[in-house]
């Protein structure tokens, strides 16, 4: 299908008009193969909240869209905020320069530093004998 001819925001359209009718059915999980694809399908989706609370009737209507939500979801490469596995994005790209390694490469290699420090084996290590393991910081916060 050639892109740019509503493809994305006739779904979302049709899928958030079923979810306000029935507010009991309000998961839609919408997937892609690319970043930009999902930012893409957000800003629309963004775009038709606007547009909806624009043209809502009542007050109780508006509100109602207004609490409508999206949330975009990616890889560990992409999310990932910890000092040491954010250098190995650093070092790939310089390595990169000089040497043709694949993203999906990349990828592995950041996914799998990021998970030594997050899996829950290593977290219960590091709770019960802390400074054993390595731990990501961001991932141990507790926001309770």
């Amino acid at each position: 299908m050639p892109s740019g001819t509503g493809k994305t925001v006739s779904l979302l359209s049709l899928i958030v008009s079923y979810q306000q009718f029935y507010p009991t059915r309000r998961k839609l999980i919408y997937c892609s193969r690319t970043v930009p694809e999902i930012e893409k399908a957000l800003a629309e989706l963004k775009r038709l909240m606007s547009y909806r609370i624009s043209q809502a009737e009542t007050d109780e209507e508006r509100e109602k869209e207004k609490n409508y939500s999206g949330l975009g979801l990616t890889s560990r490469k992409n999310l990932c905020i910890h000092p040491e596995v954010c250098m190995i994005c650093s070092q790939f790209k310089t390595y990169l320069k000089y040497v043709q390694v694949s993203k999906e490469k990349k990828g592995k290699v950041v996914d799998a530093r990021c998970r030594d420090m997050t899996n829950t084996a290593v977290c219960e290590k590091g709770r019960a004998d802390p400074g054993s393991v390595e731990l990501c910081d961001w991932h141990e916060v507790d926001f309770t």
